[in-house]
């Protein structure tokens, strides 16, 4: 049996066909580099969405890519799911296609684990290419000089007293081992992100 890592990131990928429709103006928002927080209760440590819209955690970073030409993903805008879930969305648009990333938390196996769903839309009535791609690093964002990165939190971090910063992770390492293993992406023999071997309606 796979050991998981703590905080293990799940992709659930859909893809939907729809015609055309009025696709309602995106809100405004100011922030340059806005991040959204998951967290699963009674877990001491989170997720991030940072501002591109990729998801971090202490153990790593999954990354996503979008487009016919893979350009990476630069997403700003979200949104609760009815305004009040705590499901996280964000869409963002390239040409006819639409892609739809929901981000949640919640447990698997008895640990705490971060879901993304991708469903990719044809808004158009023609047959279009569209390609979506995820990928794991170590950490996105630009390198700060105190050896952190921009707009994602330091890990892992342990408080030196009760009720200060606390953050499970691992520290980097470029002797780690990675493997896939079915539908999981191990490091180390332990599994940090899963992936649907053939998303629903994919072709």
């Amino acid at each position: 049996m796979r050991r998981l890592t703590a905080g293990v990131l799940v992709l659930v990928g859909t893809l939907a066909a729809a015609a055309a429709c009025a696709h309602a103006a995106k809100p405004w928002s100011f922030p340059a580099g806005p991040t959204d927080q998951l967290a699963v209760p009674g877990e001491v440590g989170g997720a991030e969405i940072t501002p591109e819209g990729d998801l971090y955690t202490g153990y790593g970073e999954l990354a996503f890519w979008t487009g016919a030409r893979l350009a990476p993903l630069d997403e700003r805008i979200r949104s609760l799911l009815d305004g009040r879930w705590p499901v996280v969305r964000a869409t963002h648009k390239d040409g006819p296609v639409r892609y739809q990333l929901d981000y949640f938390a919640g447990r698997t196996g008895g640990q705490a684990a971060y879901f993304v769903r991708v469903v990719v839309s044809n808004r158009s009535v023609r047959r279009v290419r569209a390609r979506f791609a995820a990928g794991w690093r170590w950490s996105g964002g630009k390198l700060r000089p105190d050896g952190d990165f921009s707009a994602r939190f330091p890990r892992p971090a342990t408080a030196q007293l009760p009720g200060l910063y606390t953050q499970p992770g691992e520290p980097f390492s470029a002797a780690a081992a990675y493997a896939f293993d079915g539908r999981a992406l191990l490091r180390d023999g332990r599994a940090v992100y899963l992936f649907p071997e053939r998303p629903p309606g994919c072709v």
